[in-house]
């Protein structure tokens, strides 16, 4: 049966790349594979505190019918896997900064979940027996591979044998992941439903819902939201907060508030030797620096809807971002569209919420049947050039059609920035999704992208967009457009004796933070508390230091909560940090002995069921067996090296290939010789023919990088070894992607 890749993409905003899983059984007496399973229990819950959320995913599974075209009797005839013991695979990915926690498999013959243990890759391999007639018999591997552009993504793989055919396997996996900071609240992603096989919905079985229990200990009465804003059945019964959703991405996003209302917080914790912190911090951009502007309010917008929201929504958070955005010192005039370019206050006025409310409400009830943008511009630089005044503008349009052609956009900017008497700063939010795309210089653009980065590029004004955006994020763009900023952000954490280091930030590579987002920080902590954050930037063009003042959260919550801190930490230290040196014996030996301690599954380490009897630690990798890769006769070792053979590689270190050249004498070249690869730990990953080279003394060999399947190898140290009849050279590889 030919095998067949389903994919489950969890298309939403949360992940910064599409995490999928694919699920199969093999028969592990006839290699007979099997693709539908049936899901009889799909539990997920989440625990959030502070800046981190742990999600524990329990799955049941079976093999489940399909229905199946019998020709013969014209008509669907439910079909069932083939009787015998099954070996359930699952190759998943987890969004980037994912730390896998603890797996736990159920055993039916003692009624009870069965811990895993993390041991070296190539012990776990050899413990791990998939056609094994008792089990569980268990093992969770992380691969490192990397994309065209050279950056790395780790993808896992899941395998639980044997599994009777008429029977199911079940098991528990927590996850570790940072919440991801948006306006007054966190998101967190959801992952259970990445583990349930894709089967069509044709009658021939039916799944269990996916069963999601919630807790935010920061706000323990507060319900969870959905991204979709969705009124789902939300009840509160022991400690949690609870609802069922049936279907693939109903649970991809859940929304929690922020982590304190003051926009500072620190919580620290303790392992076996360093202290540990999680902090949270606001800019906090003192009023005084709050400087009087006047702003143009230009609305051109003709959609009656805008995604999910209709156009009233959307106008509220339009509302919103503009009353946070401003304060009293401000004056505003309102533009929006209508056949014409409508002023709706022709002077500017002091800002209340009143006047930002009820021109608003203006704007929402008259919906034009054409963009009037170009026009909008032009009238706006004429408007404040005869009142001879400097002023920010604040476009919210929808058209998508203006600044598709770059001559167009030249000519209109000659007609608006080149021709304004003073300064003018457009921050411009685009909320036509980006429907047309285009070219101009070889540089591809949505909607008015090019003429929306030329007008704040020039001007020194800022730029969003809602396209590809869930709309409860729509604040969080609004504000960022229009909302006082300070940019290159820097935090220093100074407790009152010591100091911190080793920082991980969560905040996806962003360092500009308008007055209402935060700062997320990890990081090691020697000294004592209170906290003061020194807090470094940019605001209106002028260096930016704040002295932030922040004491410790006391909220009562697990050690394996706080634990938490300190697991993400070292999960990010090994992937971000020591996978991104050379590979060398030292530093493996250090990953893997790291990785058991920590309990982390690492591409060098994995968990596993059964563990071997007596198991303490786990297997060195001494530094002689780098030297001679395993498998290799130590007798070969012993006898003297002919001096006529050589085995060089050029180039070395090498990407994307390297050759090898070989010189023997004749008596090797009339014998049995052969050259493999081995990885730095000693698996052969590569194997040459070396047939053709009979009665050859001096001949190359190119090596691409790839294993005897076809596929890349990771960066790293790799031995090439030539065997001859009497001698064993080696040489030393260094593959640098």
């Amino acid at each position: 049966m030919k095998k067949l890749v389903i994919l489950i993409f969890l298309s939403v905003s949360f992940f910064e790349t599409p995490v999928f899983a694919d699920f199969y059984a093999r028969n592990v007496s006839n290699e007979y594979y099997y693709y539908y399973g049936q899901v009889l229990k799909l539990d997920s819950k989440v625990e959030v505190y502070g800046l981190l959320y742990q999600e524990s995913i329990n799955l049941k599974l079976k093999l489940g019918p399909y229905n199946l075209w019998d020709w013969e009797s014209q008509k669907y005839v439910l079909t069932y896997p083939p009787a015998g013991k099954y070996e359930f695979i699952w190759n998943f990915t987890l969004p980037k900064d994912a730390i896998i926690k603890d797996l736990r498999v159920w055993n039916s013959s003692t009624g009870t979940f069965i811990e895993t243990v993390v041991i070296d890759l190539t012990t776990g391999e050899s413990k791990y027996n998939p056609n094994a007639v008792n089990g569980p018999n268990v093992i969770l591997k992380q691969y490192m591979r990397r994309d065209y552009n050279g950056n790395y993504n780790l993808q896992y793989e899941l395998r639980i044998s044997p599994v009777n055919w008429d029977e199911s396997a079940e098991f528990i996996m927590d996850l570790v992941s940072p919440c991801i900071a948006s306006y007054e609240k966190r998101q967190v992603g959801v992952m259970a439903d990445l583990f349930s096989p894709y089967h069509p919905d044709d009658g021939a079985y039916v799944n269990a819902p996916t069963n999601i229990s919630a807790i935010d200990y920061n706000n323990q009465q507060s319900q969870p939201q959905y991204y979709s804003g969705s009124n789902f059945n939300w009840s509160f019964n022991n400690g949690f907060w609870n609802t069922s959703a049936k279907g693939y991405n109903n649970t991809s996003t859940i929304y929690f508030p922020a982590e304190s209302s003051s926009g500072k917080f620190l919580r620290t914790s303790t392992d076996d030797v360093l202290k540990f912190y999680q902090l949270a911090t606001k800019p906090q951009i003192p009023a005084e620096l709050r400087y009087p502007r006047k702003i143009i309010v230009a609305c051109d917008l003709i959609n009656s809807s805008y995604g999910t929201p209709v156009r009233s929504t959307f106008i509220d958070i339009i509302k919103q971002a503009l009353s946070i955005s401003t304060t009293d010192q401000d004056s505003l005039m309102f533009v929006t569209s209508d056949f014409n370019v409508h002023w709706l206050n022709n002077s500017f006025q002091k800002r209340t919420d009143q006047l930002i409310n009820s021109q608003m409400d203006i704007v929402n009830s008259i919906v034009p049947k054409l963009n009037t943008l170009p026009y909008m511009l032009k009238e706006i630089v004429q408007v404040l050039n005869s009142k001879n005044t400097d002023a920010e503008v604040w476009l919210i349009s929808d058209d998508n059609q203006t600044g598709v052609r770059a001559e167009t956009v030249m000519d209109l900017l000659n007609q608006t920035y080149y021709s304004a008497k003073n300064k003018i700063v457009f921050n411009i939010l685009d909320a036509s999704q980006g429907y047309y795309g285009y070219y101009i210089q070889n540089v591809y653009y949505l909607g008015n992208g090019y003429l929306y980065q030329n007008l704040t590029r020039l001007s020194g004004g800022n730029s969003g967009s809602l396209y590809n955006k869930y709309y409860i994020n729509y604040i969080d763009e609004a504000l960022d457009t229009f909302a006082p900023r300070v940019t290159t952000v820097e935090i220093d954490p100074a407790p009152a004796s010591g100091f911190t280091y080793s920082r991980i930030d969560l905040n996806q590579g962003r360092n500009n933070f308008n007055l209402t987002s935060r700062y997320y920080q990890i990081g090691i902590l020697q000294g004592t508390l209170p906290i003061d954050i020194n807090y470094y930037g940019n605001y209106l063009n002028n260096y930016y230091f704040n002295d932030i003042k922040i004491t410790e959260d006391n909220v009562n919550v697990s050690d394996s909560l706080l634990q938490n801190t300190s697991l993400f930490w070292y999960g990010n230290y090994i992937l971000n940090d020591l996978f991104l040196q050379p590979q060398s014996f030292s530093t493996i030996n250090y990953i893997e002995s790291l990785s058991v301690k920590k309990h982390i599954v690492t591409p060098y380490s994995a968990f596993v069921i059964p563990a071997p009897d007596g198991y303490t630690g786990f297997v060195r990798v001494y530094e002689d067996q780098i030297k001679i890769p395993v498998n290799i006769d130590k007798k070969d070792i012993t006898k003297p090296l002919p001096t006529q053979i050589s085995l060089v590689s050029y180039p070395n270190p090498f990407n994307p290939s390297t050759i090898i050249s070989i010189k023997l004498t004749s008596e090797a070249s009339n014998g049995k010789k052969s050259l493999d690869i081995y990885n730095i730990i000693g698996q052969k990953v590569k194997s040459f023919d070396l047939s053709p080279y009979l009665n050859s003394t001096e001949f190359t060999v190119r090596w691409n990088a790839l294993n005897d399947f076809g596929k890349q190898v990771a960066s790293g140290i790799y031995i090439a070894v030539l065997r001859t009849n009497n001698a064993v050279k080696t040489v030393k590889l260094q593959l640098i992607r």
